[in-house]
């Protein structure tokens, strides 16, 4: 798994921000359990942030029948549609929800 570029300094401050926060914690906090909760707390946070700037790496096999989506998610409408901004003719519409 590779970290997007964009994530380093968002991940970076989430270190220094859950380490600050256990280490206040065990100082003066002297119940264990309490100790406990928080640290579980503070890496399943850790998780997620590191989940959200996830960049999969992905085989991507080239084939003129297939149209290569942007995103993740499902394909949910297909439909033709009139581009009169730029292209200034009819296009197919890809609507994708993202999961």
């Amino acid at each position: 798994m590779k970290i997007h570029r964009e994530g380093y300094a968002t991940i970076s401050i989430a270190i220094i921000f859950i380490t600050s926060v256990n280490i206040i914690n065990y100082v003066f906090i002297p119940y264990p359990i309490i100790n406990m909760i928080l640290l579980t707390i503070s890496l399943i946070f850790f998780y997620l942030v590191l989940h959200f700037f996830r960049n999969p790496i992905r085989e991507v096999k080239i084939n003129n029948n297939h149209i290569i989506a942007p995103s993740d998610g499902k394909l949910v409408v297909i439909e033709e549609v009139t581009e009169n901004e730029f292209l200034n003719q009819k296009c197919t519409q890809l609507s994708i929800f993202m999961s």
